[in-house]
């Protein structure tokens, strides 16, 4: 995405967890909401190639809290999948799943 008011992250830059490689697939999906009781945004962003620890394209999830277009760092944290070709993150959805006023962030494999 390009153009005024858009901003370029990538994996590994900037305080975003993790590593970049082209084949992870950083930013095939993305889920933005309030998922703290901060009421800045936040964004969740699927890796789903990701490579854990354990297993081979088992996918990974980086939430990136407060994320703001005018910020130089961000940030961050990374859930990872735990099974090879699992590809964690490969959907994501955000909604408030229990009615209490925060949105709840929903992975998909």
């Amino acid at each position: 995405i390009s153009g005024a008011g858009s901003k370029m992250v990538s994996q590994g830059d900037n305080g975003i967890a993790g590593v970049r490689a082209d084949d992870k697939y950083f930013g095939s999906a993305l889920a933005v909401g309030y998922f703290n009781s901060n009421f800045l945004g936040d964004v969740a962003i699927g890796v789903p190639g990701d490579d854990g620890v354990f297993a081979k394209n088992d996918g990974s999830v980086v939430f990136v809290e407060d994320f703001e277009f005018n910020k130089t760092s961000f940030e961050s944290d990374i859930v990872r999948g735990f099974t090879t070709k699992e590809r964690l993150g490969s959907s994501l959805a955000a909604c408030d799943v229990n009615a209490d006023g925060f949105d709840d962030l929903v992975v998909g494999r």
